[in-house]
């Protein structure tokens, strides 16, 4: 305040919810393609997420890959979480340690 700085925040959020396909089967390659939000995470590939296996996410600002976000993996069943940070390609990759539902979020401050 001294300074006269000023202080702007701004959040973007957005939602993605993916159910888990019948046994055995995979998940449609055009609902895990980006939809154009300034701020994305995206599943790669179509194989079901699944605990215990690996898993791929990839970070998006404006469409391109974005490197060094932070992301946190939350499971509904014990609040246990996760941080894993995008590597120079936006890719984040994990293992999922506990079966269940999942969160992958993150915050962009700009």
């Amino acid at each position: 305040l001294a300074r006269r700085v000023t202080w702007r925040e701004s959040y973007r959020k957005s939602l993605r919810i993916e159910l888990p396909p019948a046994e055995g089967a995979s998940v449609p390659a055009a609902l895990r393609q980006p939809k154009g939000l300034v701020f994305e995470i995206v599943p790669a590939g179509t194989a079901a997420l699944q605990a215990r296996q690996p898993v791929t996410f990839q970070v998006l600002l404006e469409g391109r890959p974005f490197a060094g976000q932070w992301v946190e993996l939350v499971s509904e069943r014990d609040h246990h979480s996760l941080w894993v940070r995008s590597d120079a390609n936006g890719m984040v990759r994990e293992v999922l340690p506990a079966p269940g539902q999942w969160l992958a979020r993150a915050t962009l401050l700009e």
